[in-house]
C-alpha cells in the first residue's frame, strides 16, 4: 500500500510538471516570453534560446516518461521504474535545479533590482523557475527508486554543456545578446571559466541529489 501511495504522488507531480510545462510554452511561443524572462526577441521559436525553456522541457518530457512508467509499478506489476527513466528524470532534475539556482543566486538579482525580489518567479516563470524545477527534484529524491550513478552524474552535464555551447558561439557572433551575462558586459574571454563554473554547479546539483536519495532510500529500508 505504502509503494502504491509513492507511485500515485509521483504519476500526479510529473503529470503535472509535464501539463503546465507544455501549456507555458504553448503560451510561450504564442505570445511571448511572460514578465519574469530574461532577454529580449523571445517571441515565436526565439523563446527556445532560453535554458530556463530548454530545461523545462527536457524536465517535462521525463516527468511524463516517468509518470507512464510508474503506472505498472502502482498496479503491482513491476517493482520499480526502469533503470533509464530514473536516469532521464534525474538528469531532467539537475537541469532544473541549474534553472532554479542560477535564477534565485544570479539573475534574480541582476534582473529584480527595484521591482522586488518575486519578479523572476512572477507569471508563467513561477512554473518554469520555482514550482516545476523543486517538484522534479522532490520526485527524483523521494519518489523514483533506482540507482542513479556518478556516470550518471557525469550524463547530467550533458544539457548544459549543449546549450552552454551553443550559447556562448551565439553570444561570440553576436548573434544573441548575452541575456545571462557571461561576458559580465562583454569580457568575453570570461566565457570558459564561467562555462566551467556552471558545469561545475551543475555537477554539484546532481551529487546533492544523489546524496539525498541515498540517504531517503536508508531511511526507507
Amino acid at each position: 500500500m505504502k509503494n502504491k501511495i509513492k507511485n500515485l504522488i509521483l504519476i500526479f507531480f510529473c503529470l503535472f510538471i509535464a501539463v503546465s510545462a507544455g501549456l507555458t510554452v504553448y503560451g510561450g511561443v504564442t505570445r511571448g516570453a511572460g514578465e519574469g524572462q530574461v532577454g529580449e526577441n523571445m517571441t515565436g521559436a526565439g523563446y527556445f534560446k532560453a535554458f530556463t525553456v530548454d530545461s523545462n522541457i527536457l524536465c517535462a518530457v521525463a516527468s511524463l516518461v516517468s509518470a507512464v512508467c510508474a503506472v505498472p509499478v502502482m498496479l503491482g506489476k513491476k517493482e520499480r521504474l526502469p533503470g533509464w527513466a530514473a536516469v532521464l528524470q534525474y538528469v531532467g532534475s539537475v537541469a532544473v535545479g541549474l534553472t532554479f539556482l542560477t535564477v534565485l543566486l544570479f539573475l534574480e538579482p541582476v534582473y529584480a533590482g527595484a521591482k522586488g525580489f518575486w519578479f523572476m518567479f512572477s507569471g508563467d516563470m513561477f512554473l518554469f523557475h520555482l514550482l516545476n524545477p523543486l517538484l522534479s527534484v522532490a520526485c527524483s529524491v523521494f519518489l523514483v527508486d533506482g540507482e542513479i550513478s556518478r556516470r550518471d552524474n557525469f550524463l547530467a552535464l550533458v544539457p548544459t554543456t549543449l546549450y552552454g555551447s551553443v550559447y556562448c558561439a551565439m553570444v561570440v557572433s553576436g548573434k544573441w545578446s548575452d541575456f545571462y551575462f557571461f561576458t559580465f558586459g562583454g569580457h568575453f574571454y570570461l566565457i570558459p571559466a564561467v562555462f566551467a563554473v556552471m558545469l561545475a554547479v551543475t555537477y554539484l546539483i546532481g551529487l546533492l541529489i544523489r546524496v539525498c536519495r541515498e540517504k531517503t532510500r536508508r531511511a526507507q529500508a
